[in-house]
């Protein structure tokens, strides 16, 4: 994948986010009625709109399932409260690109396997073994990999 195939996706130069603040009512209830990563990328793909917003404005899980609208941190968000309702173990990454001066937040789980992405509305199957590796694969012009918490904390940086 190219820089320029995602870049309508990608988020304004702070790309630190808020996901753990959704309140259990919303994700829950859509939890109870998703039972796949691939159902999930469906319903987000028919109920949610990207919107970028500028200056930056960090929404939890739950205001952008309520609006409708989310750039790639509420998204991120979105897809690990529901993946982990299900009981799917993912992260959260940021990623810093040597082209580009902005930056792209993802979800990344473990899909059998190997590891998958869901970037905004799109899963993405990887060959790779491991989060690290998955993300290398689809953003081959990364910089810098940050894990983010659900508390805003960078949790671990890989460079380039």
């Amino acid at each position: 994948m190219t820089t320029k195939t995602f870049l309508s996706c990608l988020c304004a130069a702070c790309c630190i986010f808020y996901a753990a603040a959704a309140s259990a009512e919303g994700i829950d209830a859509l939890s109870r009625s998703l039972r796949s990563p691939q159902e999930l990328v469906q319903w987000l793909s028919e109920n949610i709109k990207y919107e970028m917003t500028i200056p930056d404005r960090r929404r939890s899980a739950d205001e952008v399932i309520d609006s409708g609208a989310g750039d790639c941190e509420g998204f991120a968000a979105v897809s690990k409260s529901v993946l982990e309702r299900l009981g799917i173990a993912s992260e959260i990454v940021v990623i810093e690109f040597d082209s580009l001066s902005i930056k792209h937040a993802v979800c990344v789980f473990r899909d059998g396997q190997n590891y998958s992405i869901i970037s905004n509305q799109d899963l993405i199957r990887t060959d790779a073994t491991n989060c690290e590796d998955a993300v290398k694969a689809v953003y081959p012009d990364w910089r810098r990999i940050i894990y983010v918490s659900t508390k805003m904390e960078y949790l671990r940086i890989v460079e380039h």
